[in-house]
């Protein structure tokens, strides 16, 4: 069978590169001194840490990131994150370890070097289960964030980080605040026109909604922006359904737990139904 060029670009590099390679190639961002503790506490090194790290970045195996941060090459990280002999699992947990260490220098550093900081970590964390329930509360943070100032960036950005993580068909081991993700990814979809993905996560939302006024803020959203995806693919039935669910959800809350742009859609859910019950 013939190898794809990346993977034989792999294997063609010595043997010592390689195994650099599987421990830098887990974390989505690193710099020096991360990779530098990484390989020590790989345990790998045959030579100097630093002069490991030079070397690797001697071959055109990595990007910049940023001034201080760089990566492994996407396709080369496949292929060497598939060499690894011990546990992936493992493997991911002692990296995120060291990555909070140097968690310290990040809090005291320029605000978008704190953000890739913190999007990275948490983008790792996607994919270690006891450590989602904090990824997820994390990235959704920041979707709100960006959302009060339109800024639909980091909805694509989370979506990316939610594919390469998460499985909307199977459940099991998501933490119970799966549904913010759930929320970011239908938004995004939606926004981008992508209609029966957008309703497939945006389904999840309610489905998975719990009791706090949060949850169930996302799930009357959620029925606005379902409803429009039903309009737009000509199936008006299920839209009037949506709708009607997203007020008697928005009736169920406290008005005065409710914002100004929260109201403002419930109005809007209220003139689309009044709308496609007269047709």
């Amino acid at each position: 069978m013939i190898k794809s060029l990346t993977e034989q670009n792999f294997f063609n590099l010595s043997a010592h590169i390689r195994e650099a390679l599987k421990i830098l190639a887990v974390p989505y961002l690193l710099n020096q001194e991360i990779a530098e503790d990484l390989l020590v506490v790989a345990g790998i090194l045959t030579i100097d840490a630093a002069e490991m790290v030079k070397n690797v970045k001697s071959y055109r195996v990595w990007v910049r990131r940023s001034k201080d941060t760089w990566c492994i090459n996407s396709q080369l990280r496949e292929v060497a994150i598939s060499q690894l002999e011990e546990n992936t699992l493992i493997i991911k947990r002692k990296v995120l370890e060291v990555l909070k260490r140097h968690q310290p220098i990040y809090n005291i550093d320029t605000y978008l070097a704190s953000k890739d900081y913190y999007l990275q970590m948490a983008r790792l964390s996607l994919s270690i289960p006891e450590n989602r329930a904090e990824a997820v509360d994390l990235l959704r943070s920041y979707f709100n964030s960006a959302e009060l100032f339109n800024n639909h960036e980091s909805a694509r950005v989370i979506s990316i980080y939610i594919d390469e993580n998460l499985k909307l068909e199977d459940w099991r081991g998501y933490p119970e605040n799966i549904w913010k993700l759930f929320f970011v990814r239908g938004t995004y979809a939606y926004r981008q026109g992508d209609h029966n993905t957008a309703l497939q996560y945006l389904a999840s939302v309610l489905e998975k909604r719990d009791t706090s006024v949060d949850s169930v803020q996302d799930a009357v959203i959620a029925c606005y922006y379902m409803g429009s995806c039903y309009k737009f693919i000509g199936s008006p039935g299920n839209a009037e359904d949506v709708f009607l669910s997203g007020i008697q959800l928005a009736s169920t809350i406290n008005n005065e737990n409710i914002l100004p742009a929260f109201s403002q859609k419930v109005r809007e859910l209220q003139f689309e139904l009044e709308a496609i019950t007269k047709n």
